[in-house]
């Protein structure tokens, strides 16, 4: 199921690139994503960061963008909190290259 949702989120992503009426079609579902997202699992910090993607990829919006940077920052705060500082700083690496 994961794998759905994410290629779903990458499909959003492409079609809303560049496309502001494609992109407002998606706001909502995308912000309900964000708000919904579970940043206490795996699962849950892939679903958010592949939103965070898309979010950066369609025609941009204000509330989705200030709701992507929270959620980067809720990120970072518990990245350089957690005893495993180690793991983290690769995965933040690794986000903001791919």
């Amino acid at each position: 199921m994961l794998s759905v949702q994410i290629k779903l989120l990458k499909i959003l992503a492409l079609l809303g690139s560049g496309d502001k009426s494609s992109s407002e079609h998606m706001y909502t579902v995308i912000g309900d994503i964000i708000r919904k997202g579970d940043s206490s699992s795996n699962i849950g910090n892939a679903i958010l960061y592949e939103s965070i993607r898309c979010v950066s990829s369609i025609y941009p919006n204000p509330k989705l963008l200030e709701a992507a940077a929270d959620v980067i920052a809720k990120f970072l705060k518990v990245c350089f909190c957690c005893r495993r500082s180690r793991f983290c700083l690769k995965f933040m690496l690794y986000m903001f290259f791919h």
